[in-house]
């Protein structure tokens, strides 16, 4: 769920994106450019979550209302909410402590290319995306997709969602699935 093809490529999508909207606001375009300037400069994670910090703001405020549920609340309401989930969440707030704790597997995730490893799968290839995911770029997720032969693929793009659809809308990610499996 949300294809992540190529973070470096995303941002800079999302930079332009933002630029070619913004129009009289010199103040937020200035702080845009200076944050998407920073990651071009040093692409790393701290200046990789300052750009989205200053991003996805201008990203969502041009979409539709769309479908999103607090993550934080639907995880502490959850029935099967635990010890362990509540650890995990302290463990989050630490932003700096978290990205130390698992950088070699963030780091593995925000810097590679999908792409590099091959289009070429012996096995059905599924992808389920929000249709305005801009973390996971839907236009990346889809140009990818075209690309990958396998013996059956599918791209499923959840109405009204960004970039978590099994958290927003999980009744709908739950039937795609299920007939995603059904059909194999």
């Amino acid at each position: 769920i949300g294809q992540h093809v190529s973070n470096k490529e995303a941002q800079e999508r999302n930079y332009n994106e933002i630029i070619q909207k913004m129009s009289g606001d010199s103040k937020k375009r200035d702080i845009i450019e200076s944050a998407y300037q920073k990651l071009k400069d040093n692409y790393d994670l701290e200046n990789f979550m300052r750009f989205q910090q200053k991003a996805m703001p201008c990203l969502h405020s041009n979409l539709p209302e769309i479908k999103q549920k607090s993550q934080w609340k639907l995880l502490v309401e959850s029935p099967d909410f635990s010890y362990a989930d509540l650890r995990w969440l302290i463990g989050m707030l630490n932003v700096k402590g978290y990205f130390r704790k698992h950088k070699e597997l963030l780091n593995y995730m925000f810097f590679q290319d999908v792409r590099d490893a091959g289009i070429h799968f012996s096995v059905p290839i599924f992808l389920i995306s929000g249709e305005y995911d801009k973390v996971c770029r839907v236009d990346l997720t889809e140009e990818y997709f075209e690309t990958i032969q396998a013996p059956d693929k599918k791209l499923v793009l959840i109405k009204l969602c960004g970039h978590s659809p099994q958290m927003d809308d999980p009744a709908t990610v739950a039937k795609e699935i299920k007939d995603l499996l059904a059909a194999e």
